[in-house]
């Protein structure tokens, strides 16, 4: 199809399109555009078909997704206990809705967005128990903006802390030994160490030293880190954690039983590749990973 230099009006082409013998048309660009007004009217049909074809596709899949979320709604309605993600709660509402608990318990509320939960609620909620500890990480917030000017970065669970609503705060802890539970008491200043947390069910202080907690400043011995690709390493600070490990394992600890912590992507490997080197033991059988073990490997 030639292009036109001036496209063919509606009325023009209404014009065309009447026109009983074709062959009455001028030769040239009459005719070319009496082309112009046919393929045109058939792509307007056409597009008319599509759209017409697209809804009732469109109105079929509603259809079909909410048969779909019925069926779900009416078997979770045999459990007691349903568990979602709160991002999954928030983006199946209609599943909610059909489901309807009058009971909902958000686990790590704390860290959770307000938004996210707010949109998970509904009316038919009698009872909102919230689980978690305002004292600790608030919710992530990708844009800081948000978090700046309009407090995303505040759960629902710390906003009615803040205005007073009654609340229930554990206040014995049962996860660390008493020395490491000490340095809460800034933050948590009735926190107590259960009974169960008894000296004879733990080695401490660890084989090979004098207490079971120490600060090690290594100050600029460990030299400057670098960054690389948004994650940091510290290759001095990185021999010393091996030193200690070996010095542990020498001590008689398995080295199952060593956990190391790394903020950073990059010091994680630096220091794995150490320990591969250093640690005879650890380079033949290697940490317990989730690919050889099927559990949770030791945060490095």
């Amino acid at each position: 199809v030639l292009e036109l230099r001036l496209p063919v009006g509606e009325v023009e082409a209404a014009e065309l399109l009447a026109t009983e013998d074709v062959w009455c048309l001028p030769k040239g660009e009459t005719r070319v555009r009496f082309m112009h007004a046919i393929v045109r009217e058939q792509y307007e049909q056409a597009e008319k078909g599509y759209d017409a074809a697209m809804q009732a596709y469109l109105l079929a899949v509603e259809k079909l997704r909410r048969e779909e979320m019925r069926g779900q709604a009416k078997l979770l309605r045999n459990f007691k206990v349903v568990g979602m993600t709160i991002s999954g709660a928030a983006i199946n509402r209609d599943a909610l809705e059909e489901l309807r608990p009058s009971c909902v318990l958000v686990e790590e509320a704390a860290e959770t967005l307000e938004p996210l939960l707010l949109a998970a609620l509904g009316p038919w909620v009698q009872r909102l128990i919230l689980i978690g500890d305002h004292k600790q990480l608030p919710p992530k917030v990708e844009e800081h903006v948000l978090a700046r000017d309009y407090f995303f970065d505040t759960s629902l669970m710390e906003r009615l802390i803040a205005n007073k609503l009654p609340h229930v705060m554990l206040e014995v802890q049962a996860r660390m030994m008493p020395e490491f539970a000490a340095l809460l008491t800034s933050v948590y200043p009735a926190l107590r160490t259960s009974a169960r947390v008894a000296a004879e069910h733990r080695v401490s202080p660890p084989p090979g030293c004098a207490t079971s907690m120490f600060f090690w400043d290594t100050g600029k011995a460990c030299g400057e880190a670098s960054s690389e690709g948004g994650s940091t390493e510290n290759p001095g600070e990185a021999c010393a954690v091996v030193a200690i490990a070996v010095h542990l394992i020498r001590s008689g600890v398995a080295p199952d039983h060593i956990t190391v912590l790394a903020p950073y992507a990059l010091q994680v490997a630096r220091i794995t590749r150490l320990l591969a080197l250093e640690v005879p033991k650890v380079a033949e059988s290697g940490w317990p990973s989730e690919q050889r073990h099927g559990k949770v490997p030791p945060t490095l």
